[in-house]
């Protein structure tokens, strides 16, 4: 690893959203990237936030005598919430991986740490050797209203695997410059 490589790492290790940014480590030659784990409690949590909507639209149905056309109208609300709701978990779950790039054997190691995918689908790791990269991406990710970050993007023989998404832009940019430099060396 160079110079401005641990630089880099040591100056994000203090200055990430330590809420919603992953954490880097860099071991004789292996550099980790670990985002906050997603338990129980979080599925839980999310399981929640999409049927809350749907109770309490079927809650009002039941209570108050609605004419047709509103009644749709509600029904129509609680499926778009269920919609979106369940894309945004889907999206944020599948991305909850653990990164290595192990420079030493040209390896670079995806594994879910999730618990709906390690311990209820039984999702294995995905492990790339750096010949089979063709490039990495950045793609700008509007998470809310006022935050917004970058998502890193393999191209590799499989097509495009979304790697990670990083909610601090500056180092989301950095990150991905760092893993390509990585990569590219064998």
């Amino acid at each position: 690893m160079t110079v401005e490589q641990e630089k880099f790492i040591n100056y994000y290790k203090e200055e990430r959203n330590n809420f919603r940014d992953p954490e880097i480590f860099f071991d004789e030659n292996v550099l980790s990237i670990c985002p906050r784990k997603i338990n129980k409690l979080n599925i839980i949590g999310d399981l929640f936030l999409v049927i809350i909507i749907p109770l309490i639209v079927c809650f009002l149905l039941i209570k108050i005598p609605f004419p047709f056309s509103m009644q749709l109208f509600l029904i129509g609300i609680a499926l778009i919430w269920v919609i979106f709701t369940l894309n945004e978990r889907i999206n944020r779950i599948k991305l909850n991986n653990n990164i290595r790039i192990d420079s030493e054997n040209g390896l670079l190691t995806i594994t879910p740490i999730d618990y709906f995918r390690k311990n209820i689908l039984k999702k294995d790791s995905l492990t790339f050797s750096y010949n089979s990269i063709k490039g990495i991406e950045t793609k700008r990710r509007k998470f809310d209203k006022l935050n917004a970050g970058i998502r890193i993007i393999i191209n590799s023989e499989n097509g495009k695997i979304n790697l990670i998404d990083i909610w601090t832009k500056s180092f989301g940019e950095k990150l991905s410059e760092l893993i390509s430099e990585l990569t590219k060396k064998i």
